[in-house]
């Protein structure tokens, strides 16, 4: 009888305080407020690996700069695969697409399949250029739900 109170106890103590990921200082409500436009669409895969279409595309924010096409061409080395691999694993699911406007021109986070990737606008595409790893606290769950 002692020996499993004592085990409870020791095991209670090591866990200490757990934290939170999400971020209290970007939340969906401040990507939201800053963001130009948004929009949510379909992920449509293509023939060309590297190619994704959307569809169903629906203005939540703003006006869409009409951008159906996503491409990985310029997608960074180490995120390539894996970008593709969750691309089409989500095939047919939601995306939202969050647009600001930089110097540079447009860039964009893009919510699917429960991660954020960093688009770049470009002739009548988006370029997926990685992972968003710096904004994953603002939120971290289902697109669906996003």
């Amino acid at each position: 009888m002692r020996r499993p109170l004592l085990l409870a106890c020791v095991l209670t103590a090591c866990c200490g305080v757990s934290r939170g990921i999400i971020n209290p200082n970007f939340t969906p409500a401040h990507l939201v407020e800053q963001s130009k436009e948004i929009q949510a669409a379909t992920l449509v895969k293509t023939d060309d690996p590297a190619r994704w279409t959307l569809t169903d595309a629906r203005p939540l924010k703003g006006t869409p700069a009409g951008r159906a096409a996503i491409s990985l061409t310029r997608c960074d080395k180490d995120s390539a695969d894996s970008a593709q691999r969750i691309l089409r694993d989500h095939a047919g699911g939601p995306v939202v697409i969050f647009v600001g406007a930089e110097k540079e021109g447009d860039k964009a986070y893009m919510h699917a399949g429960g991660l954020w990737f960093d688009l770049q606008a470009a002739e009548g595409r988006w370029d997926l250029l990685g992972f968003a790893r710096r904004i994953d606290g603002t939120y971290a769950g289902g697109t669906d739900m996003l």
